[in-house]
């Protein structure tokens, strides 16, 4: 039981980053510039940094802080991902060592 009532709490924590991810993608459109980004993909979808430091769209103060919070929540939340995914591997792994042994599984 210890497994699954893990996946609530999974569930939300992916929620919540995908609904911090767009809310970044929406504030990094209006600070960067599409073409700048494309120029800087190659043919395989690899991204190269720029040996240039090219223009923003915009520099407004707000717009950049607002981006650079996105960004913090949207690392708190991989964090909180990464740590509970761990969780759930060790308790599968608790959950087939039970199984084998119960059923005497090899």
């Amino acid at each position: 039981m210890d497994y699954y009532a893990l996946f609530p709490m999974l569930r939300l924590l992916e929620t919540t980053a995908i609904t911090e991810f767009d809310n970044y993608k929406s504030s990094a459109s209006k600070l960067f510039d599409p073409v700048i980004f494309h120029r800087q993909e190659d043919d395989s979808g690899t991204i190269r940094k720029s040996n240039d430091n090219p223009p923003l769209r915009s520099y407004d103060a707000e717009l950049i802080k607002q981006l650079g919070i996105y960004i913090v929540y949207i690392n708190g939340s991989r964090h909180g991902l990464i740590l509970m995914l761990e969780k759930i591997k060790t308790n599968a792994e608790a959950l087939i060592n039970y199984l084998q042994n119960y059923y005497h599984l090899k």
